[in-house]
């Protein structure tokens, strides 16, 4: 049973972090392509491989 107003723990990794606000810090290496890509092209890349995913 949860309590309520208790805040819910999610499972963090070394290149994950839950920020105080609740928003999830993802890190990734220096090379990887989403370091160089703006919020707009990954979201939209997002969008993306759902409409795929829903595709199929």
């Amino acid at each position: 049973m949860q309590m309520e107003g208790a805040k819910r723990r999610l499972p963090t990794s070394p290149m994950v972090e839950i920020k105080e606000d609740g928003v999830p810090l993802i890190r990734c290496g220096p090379q990887a392509p989403a370091v160089r890509m703006s919020v707009e092209e990954l979201l939209q890349l997002e969008q993306e491989c759902q409409n795929v995913d829903d595709g199929q």
